[in-house]
């Protein structure tokens, strides 16, 4: 085998184990880490409630939180719905989006904006590195 036909079988070996790793153990951190910032930035300010949506249909439901990957890229939407007591949203507009700038239309004792998806991204960052040198690691690289 050339040296070029080895480089390309590493290249494809490691492009495989690098799609694998995102759209597994990547993915799972992202989440798990949007699901803990939105509880301390949404979920935890005054008045806490009886009852909040959160992993049952909320902003942190596992089902809410969506991903698409392709070109080494992971992207993550936050697809939760309005419930219709709170007057619904704007033509357009995305629970996440309103929360985070602090829409009039979701205004829960007027905590005003609170964005998390940002934060969540930040925070995720050094835990990213982490979870894709372990995963590469365990894929032999």
């Amino acid at each position: 085998m050339s040296i070029a036909a080895d480089i390309a079988a590493f290249v494809a070996r490691l492009d495989s184990a690098i799609d694998s790793a995102m759209q597994g153990p990547v993915l799972d951190g992202a989440k798990k880490q949007i699901q803990k910032t939105a509880e301390e930035r949404v979920y935890s300010y005054p008045p806490v409630f009886d009852h909040r949506r959160m992993y049952g249909g909320g902003l942190i439901a596992d089902e809410n939180l969506l991903s698409a990957y392709g070109d080494k890229e992971l992207t993550i939407y936050n697809v939760a719905s309005w419930q219709h007591l709170y007057g619904g949203a704007y033509p357009g507009e995305e629970l996440a989006e309103a929360i985070a700038a602090g829409s009039p239309q979701y205004h829960f004792g007027n905590a005003g904006a609170r964005s998390f998806m940002p934060e969540a991204e930040q925070e995720f960052k050094p835990e990213f590195e982490r979870i894709l040198g372990d995963a590469l690691r365990a894929a032999g690289f």
